[in-house]
């Protein structure tokens, strides 16, 4: 019970994810934890179960492409392999009339976004886009009236329909991006949320940090004539800011919740 979008997008593969955990019957809470994770050169994206997805996170071990070996056949002869081994190892893949399964969830991978599914299949959508859960046929609708979006702006408008839409799917949601080729400044970049919560601003419009320091510099100043005693500024000072003194109300003119009327 969960919504996992995928899209591809100038070289990038994006996924997104909720935050709904669902149990059996009607109940369904916010989970910490994250249904989308960077691991090694994949991103990765899962439904079925929160176990499945911890083995994938923190043992898939995955060996390195071989010289002129195509994608597709890397996902599919080294890939895979890797994710039936570790899900058995750890306990998690059902054998039944000697078929064995595991679970549903998207990869991204050199720039492509790839769909497995319960019996170890790989596919990927000519489209470049790919949704799972229960809130998918939301997401796949949302997604296709949304194309004009930036990709991440579609991806979070997405959820939030399929949120609207369906009572397992639930905020807050993540979405995470993985570039064809990743260098180390890339991936520090790519392994933080798409989305994080800006600093709020005071009522001149400055935001609280900078002017937190800014009166801490003019107070520092008045008592030791110096800000380096004890503190190291950041290279560039913002200005102390500056309250502009309001006019006098003119005659009848309301002045906040006060009206002054000159006789």
């Amino acid at each position: 019970m969960t919504c996992i979008i995928g899209l591809e997008h100038d070289g990038y593969v994006y996924i997104g994810a909720d935050s709904a955990s669902v149990a059996a019957g009607w109940d369904v809470w916010q989970t910490r934890l994250q249904k989308v994770f960077r691991r090694g050169p994949f991103l990765i994206g899962y439904t079925t179960s929160f176990r499945m997805g911890q083995i994938l996170q923190h043992h898939l071990e995955v060996r390195e492409p071989e010289r002129e070996e195509s994608d597709d056949a890397f996902m599919v002869c080294a890939f895979i392999e890797a994710v039936r081994k570790c899900l058995k190892d750890k306990g998690f893949a059902r054998i039944e009339s000697n078929q064995e399964s595991g679970g549903f969830f998207l990869v991204g991978y050199a720039g492509t976004l790839y769909r497995v599914t319960g019996d170890f299949q790989v596919n990927s959508n000519a489209g470049g886009l790919d949704a799972l859960g229960c809130g998918a046929d939301y997401a796949f609708g949302a997604m296709k009236a949304l194309e004009d979006l930036p990709p991440c702006e579609r991806l979070l408008s997405a959820l939030k329909i399929a949120a609207h839409f369906n009572a397992a799917v639930r905020a807050p949601f993540k979405i995470l991006k993985l570039g064809d080729k990743i260098d180390k400044a890339e991936k520090e970049v790519d392994e933080r949320p798409i989305f994080t919560p800006k600093e709020p601003k005071t009522g001149n419009g400055i935001p609280y940090g900078e002017q937190g320091y800014a009166l801490f510099k003019h107070l520092r100043e008045q008592r030791h004539g110096s800000t380096e005693v004890g503190y190291n500024p950041p290279p560039q000072d913002p200005v102390r800011p500056k309250h502009p003194t309001p006019a006098p109300p003119k005659k009848g003119v309301s002045n906040g919740n006060i009206i002054r009327i000159e006789r």
